[in-house]
């Protein structure tokens, strides 16, 4: 039998655990992984994140059934943290507008979109504003809801985001999905939506999503999007005469230079190697093509430096990588 403070500090560390949980999934991320991961079934995750352990009798054998599935998703979100040391985020002029944007969406109740090039640091930026503003079982907040090609009607797009409220969809029909959806949200609460141009006709439900629930919405998608929305079709009047879009087509000179700050240059090069590699990160970084963006700087730094240990990673071995990733080969000019 444990003491009164052995008991409350475990009942300490658990709802610490709960607010690390509510603010893992805010970003978006998928229950179904970390119930896997973890081996904790979605239900049980889905009763922490509505505060079960909270309801429960504190002084009884109840709240113990949740130590060890919420000790075995600390460990999980422990060994994400560590990794995610390693992967921080530069903040670059860009990722701080994205910034600006959705706090004001989210401070306005209004809808936001957020559209233009690959790579630039759109979702980066999303996911880091719903880490940092996450939805709680007993706080509203943002949560990052991202999108693929399988939620191409409204009701599936519906059931993606109930999944991220940790709500299981089940059968319902769209109309009571929506009736859920809008019973879920609370004023305060904003939905950030990733790769809006991925799900097409399911467009439509945003804007009776914001009608009907009261909160603001952020909208983030490539130039696809943009043309689904504001080009010459007009397919979806309603969604364009309310968001507030914001386009940017490309990263900027500063942001590169911010990255380089925060990423540093690659070690052994001289001087002149250095200015020679920022010339290049430049014209990558602020191309604003699929290939280009602050992502494909970080991918291909880290990707050379990985499969080519001992190789100088000069501004001419960065083109060369790049180029050659295009045509699907890996092999760079060697320095002299």
């Amino acid at each position: 039998m444990l003491d009164d403070k052995t008991r409350e500090d475990e009942i300490k560390t658990a709802l610490a655990t709960v607010e690390r949980l509510n603010a893992y999934v805010a970003t978006g991320q998928s229950l179904d992984r970390l119930s896997r991961i973890c081996a904790v079934q979605e239900n049980e995750i889905q009763e922490f994140m509505a505060g079960a352990v909270v309801r429960g009798d504190r002084h009884s054998t109840v709240f113990y059934q949740y130590r060890e599935p919420l000790a075995r998703i600390r460990d999980y979100l422990d060994t994400l943290a560590a990794l995610d040391d390693d992967a921080a985020y530069a903040v670059t002029p860009t990722f701080q507008r994205v910034q600006s944007l959705i706090a004001q969406a989210h401070q306005g109740n209004i809808i936001v979109a957020i559209t233009g090039a690959w790579g630039i640091g759109k979702s980066q930026a999303a996911r880091y504003y719903a880490a940092t503003h996450p939805r709680r079982y007993n706080q509203p907040g943002a949560v990052h809801v991202p999108l693929n090609e399988t939620e191409n009607s409204p009701r599936q797009v519906l059931g993606k985001i109930l999944h991220h409220l940790g709500v299981p969809a089940g059968r319902q029909s769209q109309r009571s999905m929506m009736q859920t959806v809008l019973g879920i949200f609370r004023p305060g609460d904003h939905l950030i939506l990733d790769e809006c141009q991925k799900i097409k006709e399911a467009l439509e439900v945003l804007s009776a999503l914001h009608d009907e629930a009261g909160i603001g919405i952020t909208m983030i998608g490539n130039p696809a999007f943009s043309r689904a929305v504001w080009g010459e079709a007009d397919d979806f009047p309603a969604l364009a005469s309310r968001a507030h879009r914001f386009d940017f087509p490309a990263n900027t000179e500063a942001d590169v230079d911010a990255w380089l700050a925060w990423h540093g240059f690659p070690p052994g090069l001289d001087t002149r190697q250095r200015a020679a590699f920022e010339r290049e990160a430049i014209r990558i970084g602020t191309s604003g093509k699929s290939w280009g963006g602050l992502r494909a700087l970080s991918h291909a730094t880290r990707m050379f430096q990985t499969a080519y240990t001992g190789t100088l990673l000069t501004a001419e071995n960065l083109n060369s990588f790049i180029a050659m990733s295009k045509k699907g080969g890996l092999t760079p000019r060697k320095s002299a």
